[in-house]
């Protein structure tokens, strides 16, 4: 802190709503208010959005039993898919791909998911670069391991018939 112009955030990911915020000075929040085409459309909080950003603070200050069984279950997933060969990157959150790079198949491996009842979103082109398609698998607190394990397995499965 003290070392940036400017901090960027959403709420999507890390309080399961919609918007963002940009923290800055005031005088280039003001430029922002002015110059920013992002700007333009965009509209203020709506309440609700704004009640659910504040419990979500609320909890992750006062349940941190939450945040450790979130990140027992990431690190559970992250060791187990690697284990089992799948390219899931680097990412560093709850949020992370499995590697697919074939915008046809994503949507196949979805589906075969969903007819497991694994719901995961399919991310092709072009919300992501060409041959970058992928799994989006978002983890949670209130998953449990035999759902994770559950998740593995049937990616496997599914790989001998849709090789990724």
């Amino acid at each position: 802190m003290g070392q940036v112009d400017i901090i960027t955030g959403t709420f999507s990911k890390s309080f399961g709503c919609v918007g963002g915020f940009v923290a800055a000075s005031e005088k280039l929040i003001q430029y922002l208010r002015y110059y920013a085409d992002s700007n333009v459309f965009s509209a203020a909080m709506t309440p609700q959005v704004t009640a659910s950003s504040l419990k979500a603070l609320e909890l992750i200050q006062t349940r941190p039993e939450i945040r450790k069984k979130l990140w027992t279950n990431v690190n559970y997933l992250r060791k187990r898919l690697t284990e089992e060969g799948f390219d899931i990157g680097c990412s560093v959150s709850a949020i992370f791909p499995i590697m697919v790079r074939d915008n046809r198949k994503v949507y196949e491996i979805a589906r075969e998911l969903q007819k497991r009842c694994i719901f995961v979103s399919g991310i092709t082109y072009p919300a992501v670069r060409t041959k970058e398609a992928r799994l989006r698998v978002s983890v949670l607190a209130s998953h449990e391991i035999v759902q994770l394990e559950q998740l593995v397995t049937a990616l496997v499965e599914i790989r001998k018939s849709i090789p990724f």
